[in-house]
């Protein structure tokens, strides 16, 4: 039996308790508009179906679904891709591919046409022809390597038009419209027959960064008037079609049309809206090609040559002054044992740091009359860091990303692995951890908008390491090892230089923590040797090798899911540029294009 005092204490608590119930009851409950408003307030709150945009892509206890449907031209070099608006917000491409092997891309940016009139009626010599030929390449390169799908249009296009019949009898009846004047309406109908867009010269150059504002409004195709710029003259318009359609309609309607000799003179003043001359791009009129007397004084095919090797000089140097003060980072994470892997990249970067062949070695572009010229004693810096810093840096990068099991056989100079060996002494993702300078929860998002985000477009290039022949010093094997995966001429606006010099004998500045401790000749071959057995070890069917391969790939996911990301988007690219190449060499007698020039070159 509990004390006597206890069970007193207890009785205490309980007639308390009663006490507490009986009188704090409300005597009436709150009814009518208060409940009602707490209803319709709390009808608001949800539960969302998730609160991060891909976790529940790995939910184990979600209902299996279908991989999404395979689109045209989604595979390429074997690559495979889906291209999608998630492209550059989930980490791992799985998760909504549902399939490892299938990368998710963004979106693939379609390319605005800008279009250039070439009349193939002219009687002209051979030698002229294929200098006109490679000047129309030039032109092409550069406007292709900045976001758009340069065009060239000829009388084709002209005739095709309903209005040719017209122009046709205006010019034949009482007065003789000038050539001048005739080929102006030409142009003029191919590119309405073209429904639009933008209408260059071929003597006018993008030499500008990507991003200038001038080229994302041209890039967008969104032209609210037929629009020309000062001191261009009749060189550039932008404008819809139904503009277009009117300007040209206009023009036919003229009665007037024999007294002019350019369409601006032929139409009302208010059919133009009339922006201010912009420095992204270059016209070289004759005024501009008055100033370089090599050029001057030359006629016929020797002066379009040396205009071509002028412009291309001047794209150069205006790409090599975007990047003056940074220079080039050659990506190089894990520096000890992967300078044979990176060599490729290192040549390319030598190589745009040369000082282009050009008649006026001094002279600058001139839409960039206070340029710095290329001078050969002071070489555009190169270094070779092991950091990617950002996408906006003023820093031109040119990464290497390799496949795990690359990395992992270079890294520990072994010409094969084994799975205790990976498990025990290997770190997992060793790439992206050192060359992404970010948490490691955004490593892979920052590696895929440093490739893929339109804003980071221009100032990097991302290689695939399996590529080329290893062990090779020539330059014909390096420039191979870079051909098989992009077309550097097309990707960068203009025909880079090419050199016999050494790799190995690269200017680099001369700083071990920004270049790594020169390896040594035996360690150079060591590292080909190796870098064939990884590539072999790629390729092969066999048990042993794939068990590793696929061991690997496990082990490190998120420097496979770069790996494969990389390599797709540079397959997707290239894939676009050879199809929209090998279509237009069917137009113009495939007149400035690339089989123009290996046709002739064959011949050779």
């Amino acid at each position: 039996m509990p004390p006597r005092r206890i069970s007193t204490l207890l009785c205490g608590v309980a007639f308390f308790a009663i006490f507490l119930t009986i009188f704090t009851v409300p005597s009436s409950i709150p009814t009518g508009t208060s409940l009602s408003s707490i209803k319709e307030h709390t009808s608001n709150f949800h539960v969302p179906a998730s609160l991060n945009p891909w976790t529940s892509k790995l939910n184990p206890f979600k209902t299996p679904v279908h991989a999404p449907p395979r689109q045209a031209n989604d595979t390429y070099h074997g690559s495979s891709w889906y291209s999608d608006y998630m492209g550059l917000l989930m980490p791992f491409s799985s998760s909504v591919t549902l399939d490892e092997n299938r990368s998710l891309l963004p979106p693939y940016q379609n390319r605005i046409p800008i279009y250039c009139y070439y009349d193939s009626t002219m009687t002209k010599d051979k030698e002229k022809k294929e200098a006109e030929s490679e000047l129309l390449l030039t032109w092409r390169r550069a406007w292709w390597a900045q976001g758009f799908k340069p065009v060239i249009l000829s009388e084709a296009e002209a005739v095709n038009h309903p209005y040719y019949q017209r122009l046709r009898l205006v010019s034949t009846k009482q007065y003789e419209i000038s050539p001048e004047m005739k080929n102006d309406v030409m142009r003029w109908l191919a590119f309405e027959n073209m429904k639009g867009g933008v209408l260059a010269h071929h003597l006018v150059f993008p030499i500008a960064p990507y991003n200038d504002p001038l080229l994302s409004y041209l890039r967008r195709g969104e032209y609210p008037r037929l629009t020309r710029w000062e001191n261009f003259g009749d060189a550039l318009f932008a404008g819809g079609k139904e503009d277009v359609y009117k300007a040209v309609t206009e023009l036919i309607d003229n009665s007037n049309l024999q007294a002019n000799n350019d369409i601006i003179k032929a139409l009302p003043e208010d059919a133009f809206a009339v922006e201010p001359s912009h420095s992204a791009l270059a016209f070289y009129g004759p005024e501009v090609l008055a100033l370089y007397d090599t050029i001057a004084e030359d006629t016929g095919a020797d002066r379009i040559r040396k205009l071509n090797r002028l412009v291309n000089g001047h794209l150069h140097v205006a790409w090599q002054n975007t990047f003056l003060e940074k220079g080039i980072n050659v990506l190089k994470p894990k520096p000890q044992h992967t300078s044979e892997m990176v060599a490729p990249a290192l040549q390319l970067a030598q190589w745009l740091g040369l000082c282009p062949d050009t008649p006026a070695p001094q002279s600058c572009p001139p839409n960039m009359p206070r340029c710095t010229p290329c001078d050969p004693l002071k070489p555009l810096r190169i270094v070779t860091g092991n950091q990617y810093r950002d996408g906006a840096s003023d820093q031109y990068t040119i990464a290497t990303v390799p496949h795990p099991l690359t990395l992992g056989l270079l890294d520990g100079m072994r010409e094969n692995l084994d799975i205790p060996y990976i498990r025990r002494k290997m770190e997992r993702d060793q790439w992206l951890m050192e060359a992404i300078i970010e948490g490691s929860a955004h490593k892979l998002i920052k590696f895929k908008e440093g490739i893929a985000k339109d804003e980071y477009r221009g100032r990097s290039l991302w290689l695939e390491a399996e590529k080329g022949e290893p062990n090779s010093k020539s330059t014909s094997s390096l420039a191979l090892a870079l051909k098989e995966q992009v077309d550097i001429d097309w990707y960068f606006g203009f025909r880079v230089p090419r050199s016999a010099t050494d790799p190995s004998t690269l200017h680099l500045e001369d700083d071990a923590r920004l270049n790594g401790t020169p390896p040594s000749k035996e360690d150079r071959e060591k590292e080909g040797d190796i870098l064939k057995r990884a590539r072999k070890m790629g390729k092969s069917k066999g048990e042993d090798d794939r068990r590793i391969r696929d061991a690997m790939e496990a082990w490190h996911m998120q420097d496979m899911e770069a790996w494969r990301f990389a390599r797709a988007f540079r397959a997707r690219e290239e894939m676009e540029r050879g199809r929209f190449e090998e279509e237009e060499s069917r137009y113009v007698d495939g007149v400035g294009s690339e089989k123009e020039e290996r046709d002739r070159r064959a011949w050779l």
